[in-house]
């Protein structure tokens, strides 16, 4: 089983594509609106393996400063 949790999220896609690996992402949004979201910088938060062996990956975007 492959562990990509806190892996940026280039990182978690690339190994996967390499292995073969079938796989969802789905992007989290905190709800507070007080801090910037660096749209370039997505980590993976959880994953979770289906019975078919695909991954679900949950991803959020690494937040800036409080504006």
């Amino acid at each position: 089983m492959l562990d990509v949790v806190a892996h940026p999220l280039h990182e978690a896609v690339e190994l996967m594509e390499t292995l073969d690996v079938k796989y969802t992402v789905t992007v989290t949004e905190a709800t507070s609106k007080k801090f910037l979201r660096q749209e370039d910088c997505f980590y993976v938060i959880q994953q979770h393996v289906s019975n078919d062996g695909s991954y679900k990956l949950i991803v959020a975007a690494k937040m800036g400063k409080e504006v």
